[in-house]
């Protein structure tokens, strides 16, 4: 019967020490599922800040066109007030040697 007894014991201290065995897995278990809560959390958070990235990438690529074809207009319109600069240098030039042609033909009469 003591022999039963001490089974019975033994039997009890292993079923307590399973017990204590699982509780510390059940917390372990808990432990990294808040981890993996956390890590959840922090990708989300990374998922948002990339796609505010994203926006802001694409807007700044947005406005850099449209400062490229505003530089391409202004170069356009420089280039065209070059061309009438050209041309109103070329007529003042005309202008002058028909004047002073003019000069040289009054000159040639006598009053």
């Amino acid at each position: 019967m003591q022999a039963s007894n001490e089974e019975v014991q033994t039997g009890l201290q292993r079923v307590d020490e399973a017990g204590m065995e699982f509780q510390k897995i059940l917390h372990a278990t808990l432990s990294v599922a808040g981890q993996i809560q956390d890590i959840s959390a922090a990708s989300q958070e990374l998922s948002a800040s990339s796609q505010q990235i994203t926006s802001s990438v694409e807007e700044l690529t947005r406005i850099a066109n449209a400062t490229s074809k505003s530089s391409n207009e202004v170069a356009a319109s420089s280039e065209g007030q070059l061309a009438c600069t050209v041309e109103m240098t070329a007529s003042i030039q005309e202008l002058s040697t028909a004047a002073q042609e003019l000069q040289d033909v009054i000159g040639q009469f006598k009053i």
